[in-house]
């Protein structure tokens, strides 16, 4: 599969006020990569530290978003939502 990353670099006060982060920059954005026409899936992961900060996982992050592409562009209002 296509691999994209993408920082935390914009405010989402409703993430924090909601409980799930201890501030409010958590929200991202991220550029589609060409991808050929048809059903796709993206998925969303945090990475996460435990132990003390000794061990590092990935977390997914809701569910997978299910989204279609047509003529290199995604179709409006193909996509799931979380």
């Amino acid at each position: 599969g296509v691999q994209t990353c993408a920082l935390p670099i914009f405010s989402r006060p409703d993430v924090s006020a909601a409980g799930w982060a201890h501030d409010q920059w958590h929200g991202y954005e991220f550029q589609l990569p060409s991808l050929p026409a048809g059903r796709h899936e993206a998925r969303i992961y945090a990475a996460h530290d435990s132990g003390d900060r000794k061990r590092k996982s990935l977390q997914l992050l809701g569910n997978p978003l299910i989204f279609m592409i047509d003529n290199g562009k995604p179709v409006k209002g193909s996509e799931t939502k979380w």
